[in-house]
């Protein structure tokens, strides 16, 4: 009986657990029994939650506790107030809200031993993985499998490369962790003090490659601006490294070398973006004409194949409908601007209430694929507000901690 205690009240299992279901729900087909997980996991993790908070007492040792219980009362206000329209959807976030809190940010309050080990374990598993899931969708579109059933399109997605994910933007975000998680395992003092059997580096410049690729041919800005903004955070935490060694007299002329270096590594990366695309999209085509592919539209007409470019269909604008979204939530977050409307309530008061409908038909999900946007509209000006005071409180934490 204590050994089943010990394994259902390990939040570092649940974490390892809850980040690879997470991961896997973003793969065609797979997704479908790991959603299946997701009741089981929310239960496991909410029963965590209550033996930290009663048992353990994590919450009083919680860093800006305070707050956090602030932005959770918010959203339980929230849904109260609309208790009558999708009670127990927004609970149900409220909840999750609550479960990621203390599971996860609340990993602080846990004995400080196995971190890096747990960490560098996470890192693993997404290198390897998206290692695989990479290989497996570029073989696919050089061999020309292309399936699509409902949802599902395996290889190619509306022009962009999705390989075996369900979503090329979801590809992207995941080539952009692994790229990120590929830096962090070639940190000696990380691999070091995890613990743990150092990964080849071998695997983790083959996992780089591949993941740059399919950033690059699955066309999605933000992975993209997300790798962008990881370069640029490593190269600020450069300076401050470089500030202590040579002395913050020869500060600035270290930051606009850095600065300058900077501006290079982008510049080719966009335009190792460009070759990418381009090469791929001649190798396909001429692909294509070797082996004699031919399409018999409905009129009987043979026409010759379309062979994908990477990038978004003509007709999209740069903002891929961004700014549509951020016009609906402008009229949803006027609904209740001081308590937001509920997470749970996005979708049924855009359909319901909106002014456009054709507006209202962009949103399928309740998130606006804005998360500060999604919690303004949902816990309101309170909520909002509640929630920068802790996130600027941790951030300057954060930078105290990278002063030091």
């Amino acid at each position: 009986m204590s050994a089943i205690k010990s394994v259902l009240t390990n939040a570092s299992l649940f974490r390892k657990v809850y980040l690879i279901t997470l991961f896997l729900c973003q793969i065609s087909f797979v997704q479908i029994a790991t959603f299946q997980l997701a009741p089981f996991l929310f239960v496991w993790g909410m029963a965590i939650t209550g033996y930290n908070i009663v048992i353990k007492g994590s919450f009083y040792r919680l860093r800006h506790g305070m707050w956090i219980f602030g932005f959770v009362a918010c959203g339980l206000g929230t849904a109260v107030f609309y208790i009558m329209d999708n009670f127990a959807e927004n609970i149900f976030m409220a909840m999750h809200v609550v479960l990621c809190c203390f599971v996860f940010y609340g990993l602080h309050t846990e004995k400080p031993s196995q971190h890096k080990g747990e960490a560098y374990f996470v890192c693993k598993f997404i290198v390897i993985a998206t290692s695989v899931a990479a290989a497996l969708g570029i073989a696919f579109l050089f061999l020309g499998v292309e399936y699509e059933l409902f949802w599902v399109k395996i290889a190619i997605f509306e022009n962009r490369f999705t390989g075996i994910y369900s979503n090329p933007n979801l590809l992207g975000f995941s080539a952009a962790v692994a790229l990120v998680c590929c830096h962090m395992c070639l940190k000696k003092d990380f691999v070091k003090t995890s613990g743990a059997t150092r990964l080849s580096r071998i695997w983790i410049f083959v996992c780089a490659a591949l993941n740059a690729i399919s950033l690059f041919l699955c066309d999605s800005r933000g992975a993209l601006l997300l790798v962008i903004c990881y370069m640029a955070f490593s190269l600020v935490f450069l300076i401050f490294e470089q500030s202590k060694k040579v002395g913050r007299k020869r500060i600035f002329g270290q930051a606009v070398a850095l600065a300058l270096a900077g501006a290079f590594i982008i510049t080719a990366f966009f335009f190792t973006s460009y070759l990418c695309k381009t090469g791929f999209s001649a190798i396909l085509a001429a692909r294509s004409s070797e082996v004699g592919t031919v399409i018999v539209s409905d009129s009987g007409e043979v026409v010759a194949p379309q062979v994908p470019t990477f990038g978004h269909e003509a007709g999209q604008t740069l903002d891929n409908g961004r700014l549509d979204l951020l016009r609906n939530a402008a009229q949803l977050f006027l609904l209740n601007p001081f308590f937001g409307i509920g997470q749970g309530n996005i979708v049924d008061f855009a359909q319901k209430l909106l002014s456009d409908p054709t507006l209202a038909d962009n949103i399928h999900f309740n998130d606006l694929h804005n998360g500060y946007m999604t919690i303004l509209v949902s816990t309101g000006v309170l909520g909002f507000a509640v929630f920068s005071i802790f996130g600027l409180r941790f951030a300057k934490e954060i930078f105290i901690i990278i002063l030091k």
